[in-house]
């Protein structure tokens, strides 16, 4: 059964094409370099959308969706999102990206779960992300951890929407990567505060195969190493099932 048969789901990618000179930790900058890389990982998301028959939304914020619009069909959208205020772009790529998340969360409002994802980034095993989160109705949030849980990687992890604008609306105005307050770390601590609630926060069962190139560091990940993380993980969890002791 595809995903779209079982809930109605959506990938969310974030889009920064043409950055302000202004954002701090940026190494990738140049427009037309991030745009073939946005282009690359649509094209590739859009046939994942067909296959597993979920709807694909990109929110890209520089006022460029002209140039994505060639992917627009029945089950993608790209969304013009709201520009950062010039006055704000110092905050940093955090502070962008949580407005980025803020106003998706409205858009998709109606939809049971979305997996957001950084929008030049692939994720191999995204069906099974959201397989496993729609397997928990209870679950918020699926997402990774740091070792010492103050960070979280808001690369990629899986929400349901109404929970999203929540989380958003709590941590946009104090996310300030020249501060030191990145969209990681608030968003770690905010999560911790709603497992206290009572919420129900999960850690994903397996990591997000990334493949794709970090904005901020200029870091490759490759699909080779990708999948070698899916297989000794698929391996390692094989033997915890069937260890007798």
């Amino acid at each position: 059964m595809k995903i779209g048969e079982k809930a109605k789901v959506a990938v969310a990618l974030t889009a920064t094409i043409e950055p302000s000179e202004a954002i701090p930790n940026l190494l990738i900058r140049h427009p037309s370099e991030r745009l073939g890389e946005y282009l690359k990982s649509i094209q590739w998301w859009s046939k994942l959308a067909n296959q597993h028959g979920f709807d694909l939304f990109v929110f890209e914020n520089s006022g460029r969706t002209s140039d994505l619009s060639k992917f627009e069909s029945e089950s993608v959208s790209v969304v013009p999102a709201p520009i950062q205020d010039p006055t704000e772009v110092i905050r940093g790529k955090g502070a962008g990206e949580s407005l980025i998340l803020s106003f998706a969360s409205k858009v998709l409002c109606d939809y049971a779960l979305v997996l957001k994802c950084t929008g030049r980034l692939q994720v191999l095993n995204a069906p099974d992300l959201l397989s496993r989160h729609l397997s928990v109705p209870s679950a918020q949030v699926m997402i990774s951890w740091n070792a010492n849980f103050s960070q979280v990687d808001t690369r990629c992890f899986s929400v349901r929407p109404a929970f999203l604008r929540e989380w958003m609306s709590a941590i946009e105005s104090e996310v300030s990567d020249d501060q030191g307050f990145d969209l990681e770390s608030q968003s770690a601590g905010w999560l911790l505060t709603q497992i206290l609630a009572g919420h129900q926060i999960m850690d994903f069962s397996r990591s997000p195969a990334i493949v794709g190139r970090s904005g901020s560091e200029g870091v490759s990940y490759s699909q080779r190493k990708a999948r070698a993380r899916l297989l000794i993980e698929g391996v390692v969890r094989g033997r915890l099932r069937t260890d007798p002791r």
